[in-house]
């Protein structure tokens, strides 16, 4: 899929900065992408998911926390964690003032089934899987955002069987799903975006040819009304991509999003649903390269302040690392933008680098810290990509990130046997002196079985139903380990 270049038509002048970079790069030997980054207090949390393919599957999407200079403090890898085998890691929301949601999609090859996954984390990368719709097999179902609607947390996202349709799921405080709804009349499409202003709970959605905007009773789930996209600049294909409000208490909050790949604009939204454009990005011609963009795909957050918003365009871009060509830059710039649509400062990354951003965090110090995927084809022909994140200041003044920082470590491969096993299993792999503890879970996360300062390395699971389990290995040098066995009867 390909994007255009775009350029920004503001009423006031506004001062562009260009300067060097020395951006922080996460990389493998694989596609890098930051889908889901948050602020909590001082303390940063931002997601790597490498792919071969953008939005791909990954059996690595490691969580980092660091502070808002980037020197990395610690990191989990998700889809170890729970025991599947490749995960899609898709969005963070803020859960409470220490915890946050992490929102995507877990696969378990053998037997094959998918769950949707709503994982929360604290700010010491303490992970409970507390919101889930269970193992299925028939289709996909897919969480792009989440928000909390008092005691209903509303997940967006889509279902993927034949075809893909928009769909939102409901879940109870006890983690249970008690609302699915899946709009298959509207054809292809995803709920992108969801934000709770009460009584609604307000849906945007993306790459759908019908309604820009779905507004949701929250407290019965059900489909009040919808804004059609003929009713917003008579434009077709608009997506949004997410929702702000600058006053809680006001009758109106902001929306961003893009036209077919080709505009990118910035919408206020009353509680009627009268939608009236702030600014609007339109598309030009440009000579350098046969096709180019402006991306802010998922990457615009309100700063701290509440009075502007940052987010990052790309010129030249492509949807697909599989699309890249030698060669192939493009022009990053960085946005400060107010309530009204004008422009505080704009900088320019440009180091004959391709970059698409991907994801904005406002940071407490009135600054925000932007991500980025990087291909350098100096480096490296191959279309393979590297996570680039760049922090700058509330006058756009870049912020020289640390270097140092704890490396990711995957987990050790425990084996565990007999496999499948009935009354007790053996692990191989460890040694016992060095355990601290073995934890036995579900595939859903609930943990059934805790053996402290283990004494051996056999385990019994005479109490434990007949079904799939992953074994978690706990070391006292702060290392993992993690094995999988099935429980017969």
């Amino acid at each position: 899929m390909r994007y255009f270049f775009c350029a920004l038509m503001l009423a006031l002048a506004f001062t562009s900065k260009a300067q060097l970079f020395n951006e922080k790069l996460l990389n493998n030997d694989r596609s890098n992408i930051c889908l889901g980054a948050i602020s909590l207090g001082e303390d940063l949390f931002f997601a790597n998911s490498p792919s071969d393919y953008y939005l791909g599957w990954s059996t690595e999407n490691v969580i980092y926390k660091s502070n808002e200079q980037i020197h990395i403090l610690d990191s989990i890898n998700l889809a170890d964690f729970y025991g599947f085998d490749s995960f899609q890691l898709q969005n963070f929301c803020v859960e409470t003032d220490t915890t946050f949601l992490v929102v995507g999609v877990g696969i378990i090859d053998t037997p094959h089934a998918e769950s949707l996954v709503v994982a929360s984390a604290d700010q010491n990368l303490n992970i409970a899987k507390s919101y889930t719709n269970g193992l299925i097999s028939d289709s996909i179902i897919v969480g792009m955002t989440a928000t909390w609607a008092d005691t209903l947390l509303y997940v967006g996202g889509f279902q993927f069987g034949t075809q893909r349709h928009p769909a939102y799921f409901v879940f109870n405080k006890n983690g249970v799903l008690i609302n699915k709804t899946v709009f298959k009349t509207l054809g292809n499409g995803t709920i992108n975006s969801i934000y709770y202003k009460r009584p609604y709970v307000y849906a945007g959605f993306r790459l759908s040819s019908q309604p820009l905007v779905l507004r949701i009773k929250a407290d019965d789930f059900s489909v009040d009304s919808l804004v059609v996209n003929s009713q917003v600049l008579s434009l077709p294909y608009v997506s949004i991509s997410g929702f702000y409000s600058f006053n809680d208490s006001s009758d109106s909050f902001y929306a961003y999003g893009e036209h077919f790949l080709k505009y990118l604009g910035l919408y206020k939204i009353d509680t009627t649903l009268k939608v009236s454009a702030v600014d609007t990005f339109a598309s030009v011609s440009s000579p350098s390269y046969p096709i180019s963009t402006t991306v802010a795909e998922r990457g615009i957050l309100d700063a701290k302040d509440e009075r502007s918003i940052f987010f990052a365009t790309s010129e030249g871009s492509y949807f697909l690392p599989s699309q890249l060509q030698s060669g192939l830059i493009s022009n990053m710039k960085l946005w400060r933008v107010d309530t009204g649509g004008n422009v505080i400062w704009s900088v320019v990354v440009n180091d004959s680098s391709y970059y698409l951003p991907t994801k904005t965090v406002a940071t407490s110090d009135g600054g925000a810290v932007f991500f980025s995927m990087k291909y350098d084809w100096r480096k490296d022909v191959a279309p393979k990509t590297d996570l680039s994140i760049i922090k700058l200041d509330s006058n756009g003044s870049f912020v020289g990130l640390h270097e140092m920082e704890i490396p990711y470590q995957k987990p050790l491969a425990v084996s565990v046997y007999p496999n499948p096993s009935v009354d007790e299993i053996s692990l191989s792999g460890v040694e016992l002196r060095e355990l601290a503890a073995i934890l036995v879970y579900t595939v859903d996360g609930v943990l059934v079985k805790e053996v402290v300062n283990p004494q051996s390395l056999t385990v019994s699971m005479d109490n434990v139903a007949a079904g799939t389990y992953v074994i978690h290995t706990l070391h006292k040098n702060g290392m993992q380990g993690i094995g999988k066995v099935i429980k017969g009867k």
